[in-house]
């Protein structure tokens, strides 16, 4: 491609030339393992939020950059230019005579380049030490965010290039940020920034609200898979008012050290175990110390102890034993311990994982306690190999060990998850820059041949009747005889639901890893086994990211094989999603819909509510919303209160629905009978004498109160199944308010007959308080 002359370029898209509201993408090379292919993309961000109030920027891969869903966002999007940045092929038509091309050369005069395309004057800049990248990342957003040029330096060195290109914008003011920026530089004012706290404080002191927060770990260039997706988060941070938190860099993400020996006499100290004991060796300190497994008698579960001080025993001080999920300290670094990493060889390896959930809720909560008010929605980006997931636990013979983002959620001591939050994946930094701008851009990409409109898939069939109340039409059902193909209805919906035997490499017969089937900008929801698992396939393979790919934009599933017990976090994460709640703000609510559950069955420590809890997992960005639905939240149970009354509203309508049994489960029954209403949750679980699931309706009410409330009493409770259990659980919150929980029963139903056995309208509760 033929670069243009830079005067035709600031001729064509300067904000000055009248085109700042024109649809502009920007397109970046990123060598995936190339670091010094960062600082374009960094620069890019800038201009792109000066130009088009969005950072519409896509990292493209140099070898294959236009592809095919790439070209399909456009299509949809309709730029009315493209910036090329580099010796990029061109794209094909119609796009290719829409191109702007920018020269590239070194770092600094790529980044100087680009810039020139934004402004022609620029009283104030940012400086980035690009050779630190979490200074880089967050200078990045910094510029973004106050529209103004991103431009790099080296260690205490700023190049010829920046420094003509800073008198050529006459800039007199610079931002530098990082320990390698510089403290003075001729005839311009000098404002030193150390880090992401003091940018998180100069955006505070800038006027910039900070309402979201992307976590990531900048230094995964050397990533063996998804290298630089980090680039992702600064995109996000830039365009969803936020700000940008590095993650510790050295990571360990279930580093495993297998057992040797079967020993079959004990070691003096050793936890009794059914069977033979295992013995291997760790590095502590530079020292090397034998660790013993074996499997408790009592329980099944896998356990390890460690011989800390040599001496043969397994009886010292901070020896053990210890299970899944523990934290211990290994010489001077805090460790989780992780026996489960394999069901089917538990307690044979000793896996290790670091950073720790307290040590990522810290350094999240370094940036979100610098700013007021406080931000509410967090994005995890990256892969658990680069951003670890918490180790929560074995999972109970189920599956394998359990991983959850709920602890990087948690701001408090109590168990409730206080950001809305979702975790942002993606194939590679192409398919991720480009899942980020489908989010910025999905207002316009919304189009009425598939922006009201739902399908289901496979198992999935009750919630039909529900999805049209809201609003949506039915685009029909997908029978799983085949994947999806280019053509079908499913492809082009704003919402598809899912249901079927599935695993990380396929959403039951619906949808493959390495599907090629391009989608509407849809929000996917699957009840199906493991689809969400992203660390158990040694490939990456992940049907959820070739879903984001090739034209999703959030997924809700299992990391782990589902249960019964999964409905109620499902049908909760459906009703966030019809009110109109953010991705992330569903997410926050189903879990602690599904906490309060726990918690009032007292399987804190165990219990399959309490697996399915962490089994449960939400990717994308965190601050999109689905849209399109009409009554569902007009419609809702939902509670008010008055003085210490609280009343609990039913739903103005109920929905039955009625199913054929899986043949799996081997039920006598020809048809079964559910209910769904708006609001409500789905309590679902096994009951074995049918040889089926037993639904029940339950409405998890959250009543927001600065009161110290000690006690939910009902008022007039009936006896039978929509009895009050009396318990209610209570989440404290920064601005010194608490939300208070209970669960209420408005309707039971016999699933065999069809027929509602007892229903009331409305619950009256009684607050009580300190």
């Amino acid at each position: 491609m033929r670069p243009l002359s830079l005067a035709a370029v600031l001729l064509v898209i300067a904000p000055e030339a009248g085109h700042a509201q024109d649809r502009i993408a920007w397109v970046v090379p990123v060598v995936a393992n190339d670091e010094a292919s960062a600082p374009a993309f960094l620069a890019g961000v800038a201009a792109a939020c000066a130009v088009g109030g969005r950072p519409m920027v896509f990292a493209v891969d140099p070898a294959t950059p236009w592809r095919p869903e790439l070209l399909d966002f456009f299509a949809r999007w309709g730029p009315s230019r493209l910036v090329v940045v580099g010796d990029l092929q061109a794209p094909p038509d119609p796009f290719r005579a829409n191109v702007v091309a920018v020269t590239a050369g070194s770092p600094e005069s790529t980044a100087c380049a680009i810039a020139a395309q934004a402004w022609t004057a620029s009283p104030r800049a940012v400086l980035a030490d690009q050779d630190d990248r979490d200074a880089a990342f967050a200078a990045a957003v910094l510029a973004a965010r106050l529209r103004i040029p991103w431009l790099p330096c080296g260690r205490g060195a700023v190049g010829d290039a920046v420094r003509a290109q800073l008198a050529a914008f006459g800039t007199r003011r610079v931002f530098a940020v990082g320990p390698g920026a510089p403290a003075k530089l001729d005839g311009v004012r000098v404002e030193h920034l150390a880090d992401a706290l003091d940018v998180a404080r100069t955006l505070h002191r800038e006027g910039q609200r900070i309402a979201y927060l992307a976590a990531t770990n900048p230094h995964d260039a050397s990533a063996p898979h998804a290298a630089q997706l980090s680039l992702a988060a600064v995109l996000l941070a830039a365009g969803r008012e936020g700000a940008l938190v590095p993650t510790p860099h050295d990571v360990l993400w279930k580093v495993a050290t297998p057992t040797q020996d079967d020993v079959t006499e004990a070691p003096p100290g050793a936890h009794a175990s059914r069977g033979a004991w295992r013995r291997g060796a760790l590095d502590v300190g530079g020292a090397s110390r034998v660790f013993l497994t074996g499997i408790d008698p009592a329980d099944g579960r896998a356990w390890c102890q460690l011989d800390r001080d040599g001496d043969g025993r397994f009886d010292g001080q901070d020896e053990g034993p210890w299970r899944s999920g523990a934290v211990i300290a290994l010489a001077s670094r805090r460790v989780a311990l992780d026996l489960d990493v394999d069901e089917h060889a538990r307690g044979r390896s000793l896996a290790l994982t670091a950073p720790v959930a307290d040590e990522l809720v810290a350094a999240i909560g370094r940036i979100r306690n610098a700013v007021s008010p406080r931000p509410a929605t967090l994005c995890l980006v990256g892969w658990p190999d680069t951003l670890p997931m918490a180790i929560v636990g074995d999972a109970q013979s189920i599956d394998c060990d359990l991983v959850s983002d709920l602890p990087l959620a948690q701001c408090d001591d109590d168990p409730f998850a206080d950001f809305a939050y979702a975790r942002f994946v993606a194939e590679d930094v192409a398919a991720g820059t480009l899942l980020a701008c489908r989010g910025f851009a999905i207002d316009e990409l919304r189009d009425p041949s598939w922006a009201k409109r739902f399908a289901t898939a496979e198992w999935e069939t009750v919630n039909q009747d529900l999805l049209r109340r809201a609003g949506f039409e039915f685009a029909g059902h997908h029978d799983g005889g085949a994947p999806l193909a280019a053509g079908s209805p499913a492809t082009s919906v704003a919402l598809l639901s899912h249901g079927s035997h599935a695993m990380w490499t396929v959403m039951g017969k619906t949808y493959t890893w390495d599907s090629t089937t391009l989608l509407a900008p849809c929000f996917v929801e699957s009840s199906g086994c493991s689809t969400a698992a992203l660390d158990i396939d040694q490939k990456r393979r992940s049907v959820v990211t070739r879903l984001f790919r090739n034209g999703a934009v959030a997924f809700a599933g299992n990391a782990r094989r589902g249960t019964a017990q999964q409905e109620l976090f499902r049908s909760e994460t459906l009703n966030g999603w019809l009110a109109g709640r953010t991705l992330g703000e569903a997410h926050r609510d189903a879990i602690n819909k599904t906490l309060v559950a726990v918690l009032e069955r007292g399987e804190t420590n165990s219990g399959v509510q309490r697996y399915q809890l962490h089994a449960a997992a939400c990717y994308g960005d965190p601050g999109l919303a689905l849209g399109g639905a009409d009554a569902s939240d007009r419609e809702a149970a939902r509670v008010t209160a008055s003085g210490l009354r609280a009343t609990v509203h039913g739903p103005k309508r109920y929905d039955r629905s009625e199913y054929p049994p899986n043949p799996e489960w081997g039920c006598a029954a020809k048809r079964l009978f559910t209910w769904h209403a708006p609001g409500l949750g789905v309590e679902s679980a096994w009951f074995p004498p049918e040889k089926r699931n037993q639904d029940a309706l339950v409405f998890t009410a959250e009543h927001r109160t600065r009161r110290r409330v000690r006690g939910v009493e009902a008022i007039d409770d009936p006896d039978g199944p929509l009895h009050f259990t009396g318990k209610c659980f209570v989440d404290e919150h920064d601005d010194g308010t608490r939300s208070v929980f209970w669960r209420v029963r408005l309707i039971d139903f016999d699933m065999n007959s069809g027929e509602v056995r007892a229903q009331r309208d409305r619950a009256a509760f009684r607050l009580i308080v300190e």
